[in-house]
């Protein structure tokens, strides 16, 4: 476990250093809809990830929408616990605060966070 928390540290201090995302990080943003959510087809996403060391030191939280569709046309039995489970997923792997949204495939919020949190 201590290799993966230096792992997820080295990633995200060149998150830092180079200003971008790796290629590490889009991938796993993009598979853990899959990994947490039942009865999912598809998942697009849209981010605004801090990479600036003083906006991540203060507290401002990185933004992630995750906008899903699932089988049968109807949100998941787990809904709330893919939401738990994603949102903990993401703040391991940036290391920082994550304001993250859920919507349907008709963009319609079914969990989210105000702006404001």
């Amino acid at each position: 476990m201590d290799d993966v928390k230096g792992y997820l540290k080295d990633l995200n201090t060149g998150l830092a250093l180079i200003g971008k995302l790796s290629e590490v990080h889009v991938k796993n943003m993009q598979m853990y809809p899959f990994v947490f959510f039942d009865s999912l087809v598809s998942a697009n996403i849209s981010y605004d990830i801090k990479t600036d060391p003083s906006e991540i030191e203060s507290g401002q939280p990185s933004s992630i929408t995750y906008e899903l569709s699932f089988a049968g046309d109807e949100s998941p039995l787990n809904l709330a616990e893919g939401f738990k489970n994603t949102k903990l997923a993401l703040s391991t792997l940036f290391g920082q605060k994550i304001r993250l949204t859920i919507k349907d495939q008709y963009g319609q919020i079914l969990m989210g966070e105000r702006s404001n949190e």
